[in-house]
């Protein structure tokens, strides 16, 4: 697990689309997410498992989300996985840490691992799941989690959990966690940016895409603006060794100081993660 860097706008392709797999490449996302559970129909698992190889060799990190403990793919896709090597996994619906030592030991070998949570258990238990061994990141399947709880889909429930996610996240050390997608696409700009405003603001990692249109808006929102930057710059040339100063018209102690030294180190940790928008 020591070299993974966590996605900031991993691209969800579907696994039997191998036709779109370069294109998910050259997207500008971060990573992908060949996709085996949602996207692909029952009828077309089988072939969806067999295009795996050709994700191989793509010019960016490549996850697979398998399907969840207990359906009849289950067993299929890890074999698929422990033959091919791949050793990214998106484990959807995680609702207790030990079923990631059940996926482990059907692999033979350890993996990284981004745990799904998308119920109430899930969600109760996901501090001890970001516990485990092999999961390196958290992410949020907002609509999953919805249909759990039995409502539609709202920023008020969407928030509650994300933030408990962003809370177990960093009581374990782990990065922020992946905010669920965006699905409706027929107010693309608008409505993804007041989504992914609200990830930034409760502390998310970065959100999950499921079109390529979605990507550099994603990579846009999460980078510190040139303003929130500027700012920054200001409170670090006022601090010197003083316990409180005033930036403007606002004091700022050593927590904020802090904050301003963080989103610097973020702001340069973006830039040089930064992605062309193709290839």
């Amino acid at each position: 697990m020591s070299d993974f860097e966590p996605p900031l706008s991993p691209l969800f392709v579907p696994a039997d689309r191998p036709d779109r797999f370069a294109k998910a490449a050259a997207s500008g996302a971060d990573a992908i997410i060949v996709d085996l559970e949602d996207a692909v129909p029952p009828s077309r698992k089988n072939l969806g498992r067999h295009n795996l190889e050709m994700a191989r060799h793509l010019a960016k990190p490549v996850f697979i989300r398998i399907n969840p403990a207990g359906t009849e793919w289950h067993h299929a896709d890890l074999e698929a996985l422990r033959v091919l090597g791949f050793d990214r996994i998106f484990v959807p619906k995680v609702e207790e840490a030990q079923s990631l030592d059940l996926i482990e030991a059907g692999l033979g070998r350890h993996v990284t691992i981004v745990a799904m949570i998308e119920t109430a258990r899930g969600l109760m238990n996901a501090r001890e799941i970001a516990k485990h061994q092999s999961v390196c990141q958290l992410a949020f399947g907002s609509a999953d989690y919805a249909l759990d709880l039995g409502i539609s889909p709202n920023p008020d429930a969407m928030s509650f959990a994300l933030s408990q996610l962003v809370i177990a996240s960093r009581a374990e050390a782990l990065p922020g966690p992946l905010d669920g997608p965006t699905f409706d696409l027929s107010d693309a700009e608008a409505g993804l940016a007041a989504d992914v405003m609200r990830a930034v603001r409760l502390g998310a990692g970065g959100k999950q895409c499921i079109h390529p249109k979605q990507v550099e808006t994603v990579r846009r929102l999460f980078v510190p603006s040139q303003e929130e930057i500027d700012r920054a710059q200001n409170v670090m040339r006022a601090a010197g060794d003083a316990d409180t100063l005033r930036v403007g018209d606002q004091f700022a102690d050593r927590p904020i100081v802090e904050q301003a030294r963080r989103l610097l180190a973020k702001a340069g940790a973006a830039e040089t993660r930064r992605w062309p928008k193709s290839t």
